[in-house]
């Protein structure tokens, strides 16, 4: 119980209050989960302030969002090479690989062994009180960390199995896809730089039993500085948004569609992805809320690779959010992957710093 009080402390101090209010404040913004997977980061998804109730008519809306990564996910050709070839605690090598290949000429499998940090700066402004336009711009580093372990430790607490995890040496980025003749190997971090710049456009439907909605068309151009791991070409999707405010609640969904132009790892062509969200958010102090989201998307390898690697992956995120004036939010959350439904990072640390620019009243 030791670090909840001190992280009660921490959230007292940062509203400058701490005093119940009968009216709680509920925010209408999600938990952040932004794409923090290695081998999809380059594609699009449905995941910033598109996804975020808009600002009033004729008002901006900016938010700054960092997340940690960490990604260990593997078929088991690979982990049972490394240990033949490369011996336990070793970095995995190329040989390692070259013997894979040569005892499972027939298989398709992976090793991703990753981490990444992503920080988006995000914009919106809404021309009337039916459209809005947004932009994200990323920008994206990779390498190890000294968070690496961290996984192993929770895992440890919860009482999960580490897997292979332990056969490997922390700290590495080791990336490897075998699907027929086509090799991927790739055994260093991509260079840190510019991500793919996304831009998009919602407009209101109108409400239906309370429910808000929202329909979006998002576009992805390929700006990234290394595109390595692929989203090497223009994406584009259709997404349909729908939020309500029930009490001290406030729930927010949606479904999404996106066209990937681009190809990935092992892969000519890309196959598209579907999106499915639901996020609600508790008021619990008019200075703090509890926002709670879980998320589905369908994978670009489906029906194209084993393991985890071709199934629709389900993460959820989880933290406060606290209201530190009537302009400035700042959300933190802890995303976590659901063992053995696609691939996700192990775990995720997310920050999202948010600001709305509210009317003004007049007397």
């Amino acid at each position: 119980m030791q670090p909840m009080r001190r992280g009660l402390t921490i959230m007292f101090l940062i509203s400058g209050i701490a005093v119940l209010t009968i009216e709680p404040a509920v925010a209408q913004t999600p938990p952040p989960l932004v794409e923090l997977q290695p081998i999809t980061q380059g594609q699009l998804r449905p995941q910033g302030l598109e996804i975020v109730a808009p600002p009033p008519s004729g008002h901006w809306m900016f938010a700054l969002a960092t997340g940690y990564g960490n990604t260990f996910s593997a078929t088991h050709q690979i982990p049972d090479a490394h240990v033949i070839v490369d011996g336990r605690k070793n970095p995995l090598s190329r040989t390692a690989f070259d013997f894979a290949c040569d005892t499972w000429p027939g298989d398709t499998f992976y090793f991703v062994d990753a981490e990444l940090i992503r920080t988006d700066l995000e914009a919106a402004y809404s021309f009337s009180e039916r459209l809005t336009v947004g932009i994200d711009l990323p920008w994206l580093s990779w390498g190890g960390t000294g968070l690496d372990t961290l996984a192993d430790h929770v895992h440890t607490l919860i009482g999960t199995t580490h897997g292979s995890r332990p056969d490997f040496p922390y700290g590495d980025t080791r990336i490897v896809l075998k699907r027929g003749d086509r090799l991927f190997y790739f055994d260093r971090p991509p260079g840190s730089g510019l991500g793919n710049v996304s831009a998009w456009l919602a407009y209101r439907l109108g409400t239906w039993h309370g429910w808000s909605q929202r329909a979006i068309i998002e576009v992805k151009a390929p700006t990234e500085t290394s595109n390595v791991l692929g989203g090497d070409d223009w994406d584009w999707g259709v997404r349909w948004a729908v939020g309500r405010r029930l009490g001290i609640f406030r729930f927010d969904g949606g479904l999404g569609w996106t066209h990937l132009g681009g190809s990935v790892p092992t892969l000519e062509d890309a196959t598209d992805t579907w999106h499915l969200w639901f996020a609600a958010a508790a008021g619990i102090w008019s200075w703090m809320d509890v926002d709670a989201m879980v998320r589905v998307d369908t994978s670009p390898y489906w029906h194209e690779a084993s393991g985890q690697l071709h199934k629709a992956a389900l993460e959820m995120a989880i933290g406060p959010e606290f209201h530190l004036s009537r302009s400035f939010d700042l959300q933190a959350a802890l995303g976590e992957n659901i063992p053995a439904i696609g691939i996700a990072p192990d775990f995720s640390i997310q920050l999202r710093l948010l600001w709305r620019d509210h009317p003004r009243h007049t007397s």
